[in-house]
């Protein structure tokens, strides 16, 4: 008997870990015996992982790499299964990695992702992530719903598109966020973040920065609000 084929996919849930009303737990592998159905029934992932954000924003969700096995079917976007394993919660970072992995396993060339100092990565894609790991880089993205990730010191993470997030986790570094309902989040005490507020015309109505440790609180992703820091649970 052939083994069975199994997909690595990702799959978002509410800050519960819960889709669709059902809790799942990381380690647990789940079993449907119904009819598959994309969109209506069997268990539901991904396999290129910043799709999830066209189902599961990045500021309300939490993410998680899962095994499908079983009977399998799949559109553009989805991939439904009869069974899934959870395999381990995902950053969004992690998520971010994941997908520049994929991009660069997938397509001929990649220009999301760079590790080297003093480097620039960038995408302009919706849906789409950049990063960059290196020291004194600049990474961004000006897709919506899209990622602007950094982990080197002295860097910068920006994002332009409408509801996207810009992440930095590296020392004395900036998370910028200037697109409509933008988040953006900084890790250690020193590094800061500016967001933008606009109305519904794009127009400027709000700006403000502020520096971990002082203004803003480490690892806490914030939007801005009538001017003011908001904190997004």
């Amino acid at each position: 008997m052939p083994d069975e084929k199994k997909i690595i996919a990702y799959k978002g849930f509410d800050m519960n870990l819960c889709c669709k009303g059902f809790q799942y737990e990381v380690g647990k592998e789940y079993k449907h015996d119904g009819d598959l159905r994309v969109c209506e029934s069997g268990f539901h992932a991904c396999k290129y992982p910043n799709d999830i954000f066209e189902f599961y924003p990045s500021a309300t969700s939490r993410y998680c790499e899962v095994e499908l096995s079983g009977r399998i079917e799949s559109d553009d976007t989805k991939t439904v299964a009869s069974k899934m394993r959870i395999i381990r919660e995902l950053t969004i970072n992690e998520l971010c990695e994941a997908a520049v992995k994929y991009t660069q396993e997938n397509t001929v060339e990649n220009k999301d992702h760079n590790t080297g100092d003093w480097s620039i990565s960038s995408n302009t894609l919706r849906y789409s992530s950049s990063s960059n790991t290196g020291d004194c880089g600049i990474s961004g993205n000006t897709g919506d719903c899209g990622i602007s990730s950094n982990t080197g010191d002295w860097s910068i993470a920006a994002v332009n598109g409408k509801d996207s997030i810009a992440i930095v986790e590296g020392e004395n570094s900036v998370a910028v966020a200037t697109g409509p309902d933008c988040t953006a989040r900084a890790t250690k005490p020193g590094s800061a973040i500016v967001l933008v507020e606009r109305d519904e015309h794009w127009n400027i109505i709000n700006i403000k920065c502020g520096i971990v440790g002082k203004d803003v609180e480490a690892g806490v992703t914030y939007k801005l609000v009538n001017g003011e820091f908001v904190a997004v649970t």
